[in-house]
């Protein structure tokens, strides 16, 4: 079975980063910025490992060395490469350097930012004709980007998101990286019962409890209904990752029962892990 080997090139400032990033959350092993000498060496090592090691790799390469590259890569009959070329007008890139205020990589070489532009799009209509896949990012907004790039790897509309469901401690300060926060302190807390104080949302005597409470199922249904909503329309945005993070006084019993049922459900229909920020926080 031959590998897949994706190459991505293009003006810069085109969107090639973006792409990557996208092959990333896809599992492919990314190398950026390959000198063209150095891909005989790879495609030997790649050719070498087990086809189970790793079957998917990507490189990223600088379009004034993608002619050297595409030669050495016709020469392979092991891969089934995919050559995807990022361009956009001369107007647009302009003016993302100017937003970014990032250096041309051929300004380094005493070139303006104009003419190391003009430069790069002499080699892109050279190469033009080996690309697979040509994708003009001008005007595009990089979720429109990215909803592209999966649907192309994928053969889907839109990637499957992954979500990391968080239990935290108001206590102890809000998660910094949460795109949503839930609050769980409504529910009885199990803390001020003796024989539960030292336990947590994860021992089943404080699991059959809070199940107990009329309020932890309204509450866990309310949650799993507006995050079903919430990440089809984070799907749609072709989003990798959402956190949501649900929060209790000391993150030690209700936000942990609610990430663990929550969880229960959405794995059914999402990538789902679990974090338990400040579980036993408090016996240290």
């Amino acid at each position: 079975m031959k590998k897949q080997l994706v190459i991505l090139t293009g003006l810069s400032g085109a969107g090639r980063s973006t792409a990557s990033f996208v092959l990333e959350e896809l599992k492919y092993r990314v190398i950026d910025n390959l000198p063209a000498e150095l891909i005989e060496s790879l495609l030997n090592l790649l050719t070498s490992e087990s086809t189970h090691h790793n079957a998917k790799t990507a490189i990223t390469i600088n379009i004034m060395e993608a002619e050297k590259l595409i030669l050495s890569l016709k020469k392979s009959k092991d891969f089934d490469i995919k050559l995807f070329l990022f361009v956009a007008t001369k107007e647009d890139i302009i003016s993302r350097y100017k937003l970014t205020r990032h250096l041309h990589p051929l300004q380094v070489n005493g070139l303006s930012l104009e003419d190391g532009i003009d430069k790069e799009m002499q080699m892109e209509a050279r190469i033009r004709e080996q690309a697979d896949f040509f994708i003009d990012t001008s005007n595009m907004r990089v979720i429109d980007l990215r909803k592209q790039m999966f649907s192309i790897l994928k053969n889907s509309r839109t990637p499957t998101i992954k979500v990391n469901l968080v239990s935290f401690g108001f206590k102890y300060g809000l998660p910094l990286n949460a795109d949503i926060i839930f609050d769980a302190r409504l529910l009885p807390n199990p803390f001020y019962i003796p024989e539960l104080k030292n336990k947590t949302g994860k021992d089943q005597a404080v699991v059959d409890f809070l199940n107990n409470q009329s309020q932890s199922k309204e509450l866990i249904d309310h949650i799993f209904s507006y995050l079903v909503f919430y990440l089809s329309k984070a799907s749609e945005e072709a989003r990798g990752m959402i956190v949501v993070a649900i929060g209790c006084s000391g993150g030690q019993h209700r936000s942990v029962y609610c990430v663990e049922r929550v969880a229960e459900k959405l794995k059914e229909s999402f990538l789902v892990s679990t974090t338990h920020r400040d579980l036993r926080r408090g016996e240290r």
